[in-house]
């Protein structure tokens, strides 16, 4: 696509991917699979994507969709902004907290857009530690 079109209409002038990225929820850390929803999932999106984009001379930049997950509002499929954390003893707002469930039909689990790199609590997820070593791999 990116021959097809950036090539032939714009030849000469560099391309910037403004965003790329996948949904990746923390509380799947440890599914082998790379199922919808999944870190694994995200991890190899970015990575392909990442290794593309430095790999192609005509491409001048990527930029990641985002780098946190965050909240955000009631969705119209009828899932709320809701979690009902793991217990944490004692109990500190103050280090990060697991979902206990995650109902992974609705657009946006548990009221977040996941597609960080870096989870809610700041946590790094694979995808952030794929991308930072190809970017290392770059500057060194």
């Amino acid at each position: 696509y990116q021959r097809r079109v950036h090539g032939d209409n714009f030849p000469g002038k560099p391309l910037t991917v403004s965003e790329t990225g996948a949904g990746g929820i923390w509380e799947f850390k440890d599914n082998a699979t790379d199922v919808f929803w999944g870190l694994k999932y995200q991890n190899a999106l970015l990575t392909n994507d990442v290794k593309w984009a430095l790999g192609d001379d005509r491409v001048s930049g990527i930029s990641l969709w985002h780098l946190s997950d965050f909240k955000v509002m009631p969705t119209s499929d009828g899932c709320g902004t809701q979690c009902t954390y793991l217990p944490v003893v004692p109990q500190n707002w103050s280090v990060p907290h697991d979902c206990a469930w995650v109902d992974f039909h609705c657009t946006r689990p548990y009221g977040e857009n996941h597609k960080g790199s870096v989870d809610l609590w700041r946590r790094k997820k694979p995808a952030f530690y794929s991308v930072q070593a190809l970017y290392r791999a770059v500057t060194d």
